[in-house]
């Protein structure tokens, strides 16, 4: 169970929070995606809450995005330089290099949405592959006389 008191989890609880195995976890942070911030005095692994939204976040750049594990890892990289730039931005009292810092975060935006349509295009382009086969397969069903029975008009999405 978790130590709610220091928000620490065991790895048992975090393979229930996230639905990633207790072997990718350890995957992940041998490969520096994720780092761990504390152990028990028996050197089992804890996590913290932001720790377990991490590798929720890795998590949703695998499954719902396709991510690849260096895509993951420059995303995780990005954020941590925006995180950095905001907290330097705050402490910046020229407005000089206020403008440095918000183009050097503009740009690593910039970056990061352009993988994420790059990963949009790729799905509507297999889509529209999938959609333009079946659009054929029924055709072909039709010429030869069947039909899908009630489905016999698929929908158009």
């Amino acid at each position: 169970m978790a130590n709610e008191r220091e928000g620490n989890f065991k790895i048992g609880d975090v393979v229930a929070r996230t639905g990633l195995t207790a072997r990718a976890i350890r995957y992940y942070e041998e490969l520096g995606l994720i780092t761990l911030s504390a152990r028990t005095e028996g050197e089992f692994r804890l996590y913290s809450e932001a720790e377990v939204t991490a590798l929720l976040d890795i998590s949703r750049l695998r499954d719902l995005l396709g991510f690849s594990l260096q895509e993951v890892r420059e995303t995780i990289e990005a954020e941590h330089v925006l995180q950095s730039i905001r907290e330097r931005y705050v402490l910046e009292e020229t407005s000089g290099d206020r403008i440095r810092l918000v183009e050097t975060a503009y740009t690593i935006l910039e970056n990061q949405i352009s993988l994420i349509q790059s990963k949009r295009d790729q799905l509507e382009e297999l889509l529209t592959d999938k959609r333009t086969f079946r659009d054929r397969v029924l055709q072909r069903l039709k010429d030869m006389g069947g039909n899908l029975g009630d489905n016999n008009n698929p929908p158009s999405s």
